[in-house]
C-alpha cells in the first residue's frame, strides 16, 4: 500500500464533504428560497401609474452567513527515499541454540561479511515459507531446480504477507545434500545461481534446515527493492573470499549451461553492485543497462598453470579479451561467475585475477583462496 497516496486520498475526500455541506456554485445561498436581487429590480421597474407609489416591499433580513470552510492542514511529509546503506549486523535470531537454522544463519551472514555486502535479518513470514516450500519439494521428490517450484516459493511469499515489490525482489532455493542442515549454505554458495541471490542486496532471510542429513531450504526478501543495500561505489565482492579455507572442491546445485556438464569444480562468483552500479533501480540511481559493464578479464590460475572454466554473466555485458564468456546466464546486470570445467584438487591454492569497466570505473581485483 502506497502510504503517502492514502493519506492524500484522506485529504482529499474529507475537503470535498466540507464544500458539499456550504453548497457549491448557484444562487447565493444568504438568500430565502425564490428571492433574488434581479425580482428586487424587476417590481420596482413596474411603477408606472398615476397616484401614489406603491411602498417598496422591504428587503428581508440575511440569513446566518456560513462559518467559512477550514483551511485545509499541511500536506503530509513525502515517505524519506529508502536508504542503500548496508545493515552493520543482523539481530539475534529465534532459532534454538544449537539448531541447524542458527548454525545457517550464522554461516550465511559470516560469508555476506566477508564479501562486504551487509547482513541479512530473519523474518519470520519468510521462515514459514521455507519451511511450506521444503514440505512440497520433498512431496515432490526432491529439488530439480524447476522454475515451478521457485514459482512456488514465490506465491507461498506473497500469500503469507511478505511485501512483494516485483520480479526477482526475492528467490529461495532447496537443495538435497548428505550432510546436516547448515551445510546447505556452503552448498547453496558453490551454486552461480543462487549466490548470485544470497549475496545480492536483499534484507530478510527465512530458513529451514533438517536436523538430519535431507532437504534444506533458504528464502531471501525484500519489501522495496528501491532500498537494496549496497556497498560503496566502486566495490568488488568475491566468492570464495580472499584468503578463504576450506572451500568445496565442487560445484553443488544445479548447472544447466552448454558446454558445463558435473562433475564440474566449485565456482569462483564476484558482484560488482554498488551505490553508483545497481542491479536495481534504487532511490538514489538507475540500474545499470546495456552498455554500462565490460568484463575484461577474469581468470584462475594455481601454481602459474591456468584452470579451465567459463564464465558466465548477464545479456548485457559486453566482453573484451575473455576465453569461453556466456552472455545471457545470470540474472543481475553486476553478477559474473567463472566456473570450472572440472572439481578443483584437494588443499591447493587457487590465484584469481578480475577486472572491469562498470559506468566508466575500472575495477581490478587479485585474490587467492584454499581448498580443503
Amino acid at each position: 500500500m502506497n502510504t503517502r497516496a492514502s493519506k492524500y486520498g484522506f485529504v482529499a475526500a474529507t475537503l470535498a464533504a466540507l464544500l458539499a455541506g456550504c453548497g457549491g456554485g448557484g444562487a447565493d445561498s444568504t438568500l430565502p428560497a425564490g428571492d433574488s436581487t434581479a425580482s428586487t429590480e424587476s417590481s420596482a421597474g413596474a411603477n408606472t401609474g398615476g397616484g401614489a407609489p406603491s411602498s417598496p416591499t422591504p428587503a428581508p433580513a440575511p440569513g446566518p452567513v456560513p462559518a467559512p470552510a477550514p483551511a485545509p492542514g499541511p500536506a503530509p511529509a513525502p515517505a524519506p527515499a529508502p536508504s542503500n546503506d548496508l545493515t552493520a549486523g543482523a539481530d539475534d535470531p529465534t532459532y534454538a541454540q544449537d539448531s541447524e537454522a542458527r548454525k545457517a544463519f550464522s554461516v550465511l551472514n559470516y560469508f555476506r561479511s566477508m564479501m562486504g555486502v551487509g547482513a541479512l535479518t530473519q523474518n519470520a513470514a519468510l521462515d514459514g515459507v521455507a519451511f511450506a516450500h521444503n514440505g512440497f519439494v520433498v512431496a515432490a521428490g526432491g529439488p530439480d531446480g524447476s522454475a515451478s517450484q521457485q514459482q512456488d516459493a514465490r506465491t507461498r511469499a506473497a500469500a503469507a504477507g511478505f511485501p512483494v515489490s516485483g520480479t526477482g525482489s526475492y528467490d529461495t532455493r532447496a537443495i538435497t545434500d548428505s550432510f546436516a542442515g547448515h551445510y546447505c549454505v556452503k552448498a547453496l554458495f558453490s551454486s552461480v545461481y543462487d549466490i548470485e541471490w544470497l549475496s545480492s542486496g536483499m534484507r530478510s532471510v527465512g530458513m529451514a534446515m533438517p536436523d538430519a542429513p535431507g532437504v534444506c531450504a533458504v528464502t531471501t526478501g525484500i519489501a522495496d527493492v528501491a532500498g537494496v543495500q549496497l556497498p560503496a561505489a566502486g566495490n568488488i565482492a568475491a566468492y570464495p573470499y580472499p584468503g578463504k579455507v576450506e572451500t568445496l572442491r565442487t560445484y553443488e546445485g544445479f548447472i544447466d549451461e552448454p558446454g558445463l556438464a558435473k562433475p564440474l569444480g566449485h565456482p569462483v562468483f564476484v558482484s560488482v553492485a554498488s551505490k553508483e552500479a545497481s542491479p536495481f533501480t534504487t532511490s538514489g540511481a538507475s540500474a545499470l543497462g546495456a552498455g554500462d559493464v565490460t568484463l575484461m578479464a577474469f581468470s584462475m590460475s594455481t601454481g602459474g598453470t591456468p584452470v579451465a572454466a567459463k564464465v558466465l554473466a548477464h545479456a548485457s555485458v559486453s566482453f573484451g579479451a575473455v576465453a569461453d564468456a556466456q552472455a545471457g546466464k545470470l540474472a543481475l546486470p553486476t553478477s559474473f561467475a567463472l566456473v570450472p570445467t572440472a572439481p578443483l584438487q584437494p588443499l591447493t591454492t587457487y590465484d584469481v585475477t578480475f577486472r572491469a569497466i562498470v559506468k566508466g570505473r575500472e575495477l581490478v581485483k587479485s585474490w587467492s583462496f584454499t581448498t580443503r
